[in-house]
């Protein structure tokens, strides 16, 4: 990390807090809002926008967990419409969780990297730095780490794999068609990416997994997740088998 310099915004009573909130997520708006219920002077800061990580996926993609596991509120209008056991959208959670930080009213600067920490318990120096590059100091005496699971790639260590043609988020695919796609993994990304993708492009999928795992996989996401008569077209399945180089 950067170390801070002699220029920057020295620390007043305006940037002082009990706690700061590093990610502005699920965990972190929860955090946030338990913590500013038991009166303390908080804020998040969050480097893109709330929820980043969700932005990463496809905004139809639907969740294989029910909203009721997942919302902040227990008097969230979605889940007061759809019931206990709605698989939300991808777009729908991040309304939700965006409409919860409204609705609470919660500190949070958006676009805000954090970029140094320093100190201690009782005595943390956090530097950061917004959208035009601007940085601040920030003091706090907690800190909480909320940054999640998903904000970075999963690399599988192999040649190519940063190449500009690799995707590692799923995000649009209106506009993919009558291409050859290569998919790693046998996780449920993967297979909301095929059957999105598969009706108008031709698919090799390449996968650790057994035949019998995937199958029942596809069945899933065909049942329970999308129009029941799709079918997974142009597949080219590679099970129990790994890629070992992208270039």
């Amino acid at each position: 990390m950067n170390r801070m310099s002699a220029n920057q915004t020295k620390v007043d009573d305006s940037t002082q807090y009990d706690v700061i909130v590093v990610g502005c997520g699920g965990w972190g708006l929860a955090a946030l809002k338990v913590l500013s219920d038991i009166g303390l002077r908080v804020l998040g800061i969050e480097r893109k926008e709330i929820c980043n990580n969700l932005r990463h996926y496809m905004k139809n993609m639907l969740m294989h967990s029910y909203l009721s596991y997942m919302v902040l509120d227990p008097e969230d209008p979605i889940l007061a419409r759809e019931g206990n056991e709605y698989h939300p959208r991808i777009e729908e959670l991040i309304r939700s969780y965006s409409d919860f930080a409204q609705k609470f009213n919660l500190p949070i600067k958006t676009h805000h990297e954090l970029v140094d920490i320093e100190g201690a318990k009782d005595d943390f120096l956090l530097s950061v730095r917004d959208g035009e590059g601007r940085t601040s100091c920030l003091k706090a005496k907690r800190v909480v780490l909320a940054t999640g699971s998903y904000d970075e790639p999963n690399l599988a260590g192999i040649p190519g794999e940063l190449n500009g043609s690799v995707q590692h988020y799923f995000h649009e695919w209106e506009h993919i068609s009558d291409q050859r796609v290569l998919f790693m993994g046998g996780g449920f990304s993967s297979a909301d990416g095929i059957v999105a993708l598969c009706p108008r492009n031709t698919i090799l999928w390449v996968v650790r997994k057994s035949k019998d795992a995937v199958d029942e996989m596809l069945h899933l996401q065909n049942f329970f997740f999308f129009d029941k008569e799709s079918s997974v077209f142009y597949n080219e399945i590679l099970t129990e088998s790994q890629v070992v180089s992208l270039e």
